[in-house]
């Protein structure tokens, strides 16, 4: 779509539109083994990214690969928080938890890059009395998911209600956010959880995972294929109280407002206008 954006762009009746384009995807994925294949997908996005005036990244660490892979085009990447967290989400009161057994939740259509079998496989290793596991959504690997809880003896601690229209509540009363992705853009959730007060354990599946969460823990990033490690740092969350303000102030530049307007002033800019901003 970004191709086809872009040269409808370029070729409008002679017209020269300013256009600009958000990139939410890392350009080499973990699934793009080959010589051929990175070469390709990295000549394919000089060229996309080319046609455009501005592109839009989601974190410094985004644009930063970025500028490191076509440096002939930096001067035209910028970063701009998402407009992810709501007031509402900042004014829900994280449930208390003390009175029941600790509870992890990850959400995600379940397929093949969310590696919910990797999270499954480290969920299994905990040595955390009484955890349970929600997993939030739906998808084609659901029965084969299912298959794995049976094998791995979770019956009874993994629970899978399907699509729910509105994670937050129940990220309120969650004790952790799991994300076990191969890679990621960057994911809403992660935000929505810190938004909640709710510490984050997650496989380095994004840029800026670090950067994020490396001043808050119990939050902790780790190797994707590192399943130990994983099962180790949602162990130590569990059993750390974490500091919701904390936690909760990492979102706050995503607020809706505070996002929407830094996005206005860059299409105002791109379009030669001056706006003020209330």
């Amino acid at each position: 779509m970004g191709l086809v954006t872009g040269l409808a762009a370029r070729r409008g009746q002679g017209l020269r539109h300013r256009v600009a384009l958000k990139f939410t995807n890392p350009v080499v994925r973990p699934r793009d083994w080959g010589a051929p294949r990175i070469a390709y997908r990295e000549r394919l996005y000089r060229f996309v990214l080319g046609l455009y005036d501005r592109v839009i990244t989601l974190s410094d660490a985004e644009r930063d690969t970025l500028c490191d892979l076509y440096s002939e085009l930096c001067d035209r990447i910028v970063t701009l928080p998402n407009p992810y967290v709501t007031d509402e989400m900042l004014e829900i009161m994280t449930a208390a938890r003390n009175d029941r057994s600790p509870r992890i939740v990850a959400c995600g259509r379940m397929m093949p890059q969310k590696r919910f079998d990797r999270l499954l496989d480290a969920f299994a290793r905990l040595n955390v009395p009484d955890v349970q596991l929600v997993l939030l959504g739906d998808g084609p690997l659901r029965g084969e998911l299912q298959t794995r809880v049976n094998e791995l003896e979770l019956a009874g601690r993994v629970h899978m209600p399907g699509f729910v229209e509105n994670v937050s509540p129940w990220l309120a009363g969650a004790n952790l956010l799991a994300l076990s992705s191969d890679y990621e853009g960057f994911p809403a959730v992660v935000l929505e959880a810190l938004a909640c007060g709710v510490p984050v354990v997650t496989t380095n599946c994004f840029d800026g995972a670090r950067a994020l969460l490396a001043d808050a823990p119990p939050c902790a990033v780790v190797e994707r294929h590192d399943v130990d490690a994983f099962a180790e740092a949602m162990a130590a969350a569990l059993r750390t109280q974490s500091d919701r303000e904390v936690l909760r102030r990492l979102a706050l530049p995503y607020r809706t407002d505070t996002a929407l307007r830094s996005h206005v002033a860059t299409i105002a800019e791109l379009a030669g206008r001056q706006v003020h901003l209330q």
